[in-house]
């Protein structure tokens, strides 16, 4: 997000925290379909990501006066949004996701740089390869790679520190070097368009 855009950001947020019902409209506008990706890929259910979003909106619209505001909007929802989701993982019973199914990543058929006999090959060893990860790497490589945080940023959005998030990203990526023979360069273009 470019420092104009960001700072138009805080000032929507400030006009929101005091009421501007417009702001928040565009707040969620502006938010609510990264929102939706980023909470689809933790629990694959629309209905009950768009209630969890929605839900994560009405509390940010009653406590409107108490929120602090963030340095940076977009890691601010995106870690209120997993918070939420994770609580209903935890009461509910019926959502129990096989850490497999858990933050799926696919990769992009446009993705693909070699020729069509050899692209079938790679596309199961990449995706073979993702299979290994723990649900938490890919949660990281989705947010590293799809949504382009920095390290830091991740590390905010996760609760988790940042030596933690490099590290976690580096196993991945040997994870997935030891199941795709291709060079790391290549690797990280394939990862970039995971979707």
């Amino acid at each position: 997000m470019s420092k104009a855009t960001s700072l138009g950001e805080q000032s929507l947020w400030e006009q929101f925290k005091e009421g501007d019902s417009f702001s928040f409209d565009n707040l969620y506008r502006n938010y609510s379909s990264m929102l939706y990706a980023y909470g689809i890929k933790i629990i694959p259910e629309p209905s009950i990501v768009e209630d969890v979003i929605h839900d994560l909106f009405v509390e940010l619209w009653q406590r409107k006066t108490q929120l602090p505001t963030p340095e940076n909007i977009k890691f601010y929802l995106l870690r209120a949004l997993r918070n939420k989701l994770f609580k209903v993982l935890n009461k509910r019973t019926d959502l129990s996701i096989d850490d497999q199914q858990a933050f799926p990543l696919e990769i992009s058929q446009e993705a693909m740089i070699i020729q069509e006999e050899n692209h079938r090959q790679l596309h199961r060893e990449l995706q073979n390869g993702l299979n290994q990860l723990t649900k938490r790497q890919r949660e990281i490589l989705y947010l590293k790679f799809n949504e382009d945080m920095s390290y830091q940023e991740i590390a905010n959005v996760t609760q988790m520190n940042y030596q933690s998030v490099v590290n976690t990203i580096y196993r991945a990526i040997q994870t997935l070097r030891s199941q795709v023979k291709l060079p790391t360069a290549i690797l990280l273009l394939l990862l970039s368009q995971l979707h």
